[in-house]
């Protein structure tokens, strides 16, 4: 049997704060590197809306998402870089 061995990779740069948890209606993405992508999906893993750029903006390396029109409940958002995807629970609660 082989030695596995497991290495961190985890840098500044990969690092993608998702803010506030739980939101009322908008969401705020920070990320030290571009964001390529960003889909929402319900907990079945149903895709519920996805962002590309220039369907997004991305200000400061901040990015503002709305969800006015989401019900509230659990969902996942998956946010894409050149480098990484990273999959983040987010609650919204109207």
């Amino acid at each position: 049997m082989k030695n596995l061995t497991s290495i961190s990779n985890k840098t500044k740069e990969n690092i993608i704060i998702v803010y506030p948890v739980p939101s009322k209606n908008h969401l705020t993405i920070e990320s030290k590197s571009d964001i390529t992508g960003i889909s929402i999906f319900d907990l079945n893993g149903l895709l519920i809306e996805a962002f590309y750029p220039p369907n997004f903006i991305e200000q400061n390396k901040l990015i503002a998402l709305s969800f006015y029109h989401y019900k509230s409940g659990v969902y996942l958002i998956k946010i894409e870089t050149a480098q990484n995807s990273h999959l983040k629970k987010i609650v919204i609660n109207h």
